[in-house]
């Protein structure tokens, strides 16, 4: 890591997942090592480096990966987590409780809790679960990122939904960290109501918009207007609506859909097969690294978010909003709350509703003209300079945790006290065991929908929290 001045504040970003996965931990980093922090990622890994290592704790230059395949012992947790060895009524339920005790154990390492920083970036439910458990007896400020809203997440995926007890439990949880919080950073306006009555809460709105730094210039653009969805295929994303709705001469305007491979991609492309067309359908083409999303996205002219979730997902600020507009795209954008009312308000493009028969092709259609499209992409210029960009959010969270502080003279090298890595090695056979539980019971949880009975009776069972681990 690049050594900065001794007296130089100390952050952490915390991401209960794989750090890349999501490029939202990447805005923090760089945003806090541009306001003069020493910056530190730890990720917690829901698989080894090694598949027969039990526990896993590596240090490469600025990154910490963790990771246990066994869950910590009960007698180790605090007060607020020990329902989470209780019997859980859904397969979902077990699941999500084992894997926060796995990732409990992941990060119970006295060099972690010794580690000498000022301010912590726990993103999502989990990644702020992670740091009161280090640090919660420290004078260490922590944001929580609730850039997921961690319970209504479980009713959008395929699988069982969390029962009452278990959504009530984990909402008990999101309170007292809520409260124990320095901050609480949420996504949009909207979600930010929803943590106020639900977590009698006041959060700091910071979207999913890209950092100035890696927006793209202008492009001069000709020819048919260049449509494009990037981002995976799943449900309630409006992806089927979009590749029947998509007729027309591709001399005029195209759609190039960028999904990773899978089985929802293969049924949306049936789908775009299927469908009789009068003039051009739909291009499927392959996904792109994240870090190249934004470059490839500049050579297209519009964007779309076809989106349809429920409520609250509908108050969401999804990742390629932030992209599109990074990218200087012109916006098509279903009428979910947030999205829409920034499209509208600063001119950023169209709207539609999938609920009113010929809105989406009105809206499209008022994009194939230049003149219009391009009033547009001005208006993504003038707004993602002012205020939809990362940085704007996030100067209103630094004065909430930049207060006057003593900032000690502290050793250049701070991370050394971790060590270069710790491994725990497995047996064989029960590190066989774990995998296989592991893996069937998450294909189970995210494709099986029709054993949702037989799941429910697992989930109630010791065969289900085994499965669960």
């Amino acid at each position: 890591m690049s050594h900065i001045h001794s007296a130089s504040l100390r952050a952490i970003v915390l991401t209960p997942c794989e750090y890349a996965v999501d490029p939202r931990h990447s805005y923090w980093t760089q945003l806090l090592n541009d306001n003069g922090y020493d910056v530190l990622n730890l990720e917690v890994l829901d698989s080894a480096r090694h598949w027969v290592n039990r526990r896993e704790l590596f240090v490469t230059e600025n990154m910490v990966s963790a990771f246990a395949a066994t869950e910590i012992k009960p007698n180790q947790l605090p007060d607020f987590l020990r329902r989470l060895t209780e019997k859980m009524d859904t397969s979902t339920g077990a699941f999500l409780a084992s894997r926060v005790l796995r990732y409990l154990n992941a990060v119970d390492h006295d060099a972690l809790r010794e580690l000498d920083v000022d301010l912590v970036i726990a993103n999502d439910l989990v990644g702020v679960v992670l740091a009161q458990f280090l640090w919660g007896e420290k004078s260490i400020d922590v944001v929580y990122d609730a850039q997921e809203i961690f319970t209504d997440l479980y009713d959008l995926l395929d699988g069982e939904s969390l029962s009452v007890l278990e959504r009530n439990l984990w909402i008990d949880i999101e309170t007292y960290l809520c409260q124990y919080s320095r901050g609480v950073v949420t996504v949009s306006p909207g979600i930010a109501d929803l943590y106020r009555r639900r977590h009698q809460i006041d959060t700091t709105v910071i979207p999913n918009f890209v950092p100035k730094i890696r927006h793209i210039d202008p492009v001069e653009k000709s020819g048919p207007v260049k449509f494009v969805f990037v981002g995976r295929a799943e449900p309630y994303r409006g992806l089927e609506q979009l590749v029947q709705e998509w007729d027309y001469s591709v001399h005029v305007a195209t759609l190039e859909l960028i999904i990773p491979d899978g089985p929802y991609k293969s049924r949306l492309i049936n789908i775009a097969n299927s469908r009789k067309r009068q003039l051009g359908g739909p291009k499927f083409r392959e996904p792109v690294k994240p870090w190249a999303i934004v470059e490839t996205l500049s050579n297209y002219d519009v964007g779309v978010l076809p989106y349809n979730y429920p409520y609250p997902y509908s108050e969401a600020s999804p990742n390629k909003f932030g992209e599109y507009i990074a990218a200087g795209l012109a916006i098509l954008s279903s009428n979910q709350s947030f999205v829409s009312e920034v499209v509208t308000n600063k001119s950023l493009g169209k709207v539609f509703s999938w609920q009113e028969q010929g809105s989406f092709d009105t809206a499209a259609r008022a994009l194939f003209s230049r003149t219009t499209l391009q009033d547009c992409v001005d208006a993504v210029f003038g707004s993602r300079r002012d205020d939809l960009n990362f940085e704007s959010g996030f100067n209103t969270l630094l004065q909430l945790v930049s207060d006057e502080r003593a900032v000690s003279v502290r050793s250049l090298n701070w991370i050394e006290v971790i060590g270069p890595y710790v491994v725990e090695k497995g047996k064989f056979m029960p590190m066989v065991l774990v995998y296989l539980n592991r893996a069937f019971h998450k294909k189970v949880i995210q494709h099986l929908r029709l054993f949702s009975p037989i799941i429910r009776i697992f989930g109630r069972t010791k065969l289900g929290r085994c499965l669960a681990r």
